[in-house]
Order: structure tokens, then sequence, then C-alpha cells
């Protein structure tokens, strides 16, 4: 019995060009300008956007499930105190 490959071969008009020395995307080499501000500012979302939801699920986690501290002053506080 023999198995079926990871991945069927492509047809030869879909291949890609080994011989080929230019990228795909031209803008993909060295972006400048307005396409490297957009990537700039998307990967700085990206990070800052993981940094502030990451305490908020860290914080839920803490009083929630079946090892969850109970909901008192102390513990918010010391778990703040932990977070910040």
């Amino acid at each position: 019995m023999t198995l079926p490959s990871a991945s069927p071969a492509l047809p030869t008009d879909l291949r890609p060009d080994p011989s080929a020395t230019t990228p795909l995307h031209p803008h993909d080499a060295h972006p400048t300008g307005k396409r490297l501000a957009l990537l700039s500012l998307t990967a700085l979302g990206v990070v800052y956007g993981d940094i502030g939801t990451s305490p908020l699920y860290a914080l839920k986690e803490c009083f929630t499930g079946v090892h969850g501290f109970p909901l008192t002053p102390a513990n918010i506080e010391g778990i703040l105190s932990l977070i910040v």
C-alpha cells in the first residue's frame, strides 16, 4: 500500500521560475516612504496590542477557574502590583 504524497505536484505553468532574480513583488525588497511607514505602524500595533491585552487576560485568569484567587481587595491589589 502506498501513501499519497503530502503535496501534489504543481502544473508546469504554476511553478516558480528558478532562474528569476527579481522578487515576486518589487515593493517587498526594500520598502520606503508610505509603504515603510505603514509596515512600521502595523508592526507597532501588533507588538503593543499584544502587550496591552496580555495583562487583561492574566488578570482574568488569576480570579477565574479552579485555582483562582478569591476576589478580595487585598488579592486585587496584589495581582495588579505584579502586573504593573
